[in-house]
């Protein structure tokens, strides 16, 4: 865990200084950390960590899987757990894509496609939910039957994040261009950094949200 006093102590731990980090004034503290976002001194910033709760579909896991910067996750195993006992993904509203494949930009579908949408993916929902359960009373291993389960399954576990590389995460996540289920997880997660960092967020925010 620890807090921006803990980036301040740490900033200090070169001299003699870091131990008065715990008593001095605030207002050292939020110079300190301003002139560190300035100057990309970045270190500090990678010693207090948080462990969050997340829910989310399996592509968007596999997209917050491919930050190695995250410290660890423990996800909930299919092997040992039916899948019963996760819900499936559907989005509030479809969209269809507009451009190149590397600079495209999202535009709404109509009232009527959003409904034959969410009909298309209940439907398809349904099917491999039953022909999973099959197997399942059949008497197949739920490590196997898992893979007839569509990429929409959520599924929910914790993540473990250090200070500096969630901001590194919201510099790609929490950003017009991403996936919009990825930013909003991005956003939540950028809220509760709000509250436990508020003067590292707020430097961050003034010094353009830097990659550090």
């Amino acid at each position: 865990m620890g807090d921006d006093r803990l980036v301040a102590m740490c900033a200090w731990a070169s001299t003699d200084k870091w131990q008065d980090g715990r008593t001095c004034p605030l207002e050292d503290i939020v110079r300190l950390i301003r002139n560190m976002m300035k100057g990309r001194h970045a270190s500090p910033f990678g010693h207090p960590h948080m462990t969050l709760y997340m829910e989310a579909p399996i592509p968007i896991w596999t997209q917050i899987l491919r930050h190695r910067s995250w410290a660890s996750f423990s996800l909930f195993s299919l092997r040992y757990s039916l899948a019963s006992a996760l819900s499936r993904y559907i989005p509030d509203k479809f969209t269809r894509r507009v451009g190149s494949r590397m600079s495209y930009k999202r535009e709404p579908l109509s009232k009527l496609h959003n409904l034959f949408g969410r009909w298309v993916f209940r439907f398809s929902y349904g099917v491999t939910t039953w022909a999973y359960m099959l197997l399942i009373k059949a008497g197949f291993s739920e490590e196997q039957s898992r893979f007839l389960l569509p990429e929409g399954t959520m599924t929910r576990g914790f993540g473990t994040v250090s200070l500096r590389n969630a901001l590194n995460f919201l510099v790609l996540r929490d950003d017009p261009h991403a996936q919009q289920e990825v930013q909003d997880i991005a956003l939540a997660i950028r809220k509760i950094m709000e509250v436990l960092w508020p003067i590292t967020m707020q430097a961050w925010q003034e010094c353009n949200r830097p990659q550090i």
